[in-house]
């Protein structure tokens, strides 16, 4: 890919523990396209994050959106109780009364 960018995310300090207090691997990014490159570092600057705080932000939070859409916002227990609902709702015969 000719025009892809490469994004290094790391923390500072040199200590080998993020701002977050635990232990986290330095990440580099290869082939992103350069403008989620540009995106990413709008976002920093609006925020005033580290490029680092950013990235781990994004994550957070793009993970959190993926999950919601995946079980609705709705625990296990909660999705497994719907879906007997809904299963015990479909097996009732067509215009009966309950």
């Amino acid at each position: 890919m000719k025009d892809a960018a490469q994004l290094p995310i790391m923390r500072t300090g040199g200590s080998g523990t993020s701002s977050l207090g635990s232990d986290m691997t330095d990440l580099v990014l290869r082939d992103i396209d350069p403008m989620l490159v540009d995106r990413i570092r709008r976002i920093s600057v609006a925020r005033g994050w580290t490029q680092y705080q950013t990235v781990v932000n994004l994550l957070e939070q793009g993970l959190f959106a993926s999950e919601q859409e995946v079980h609705g916002g709705l625990r296990h227990p909660e999705v497994d109780a719907l879906a007997e609902a809904i299963a015990a709702l479909k097996a009732l015969p067509a215009g009966s009364d309950f």
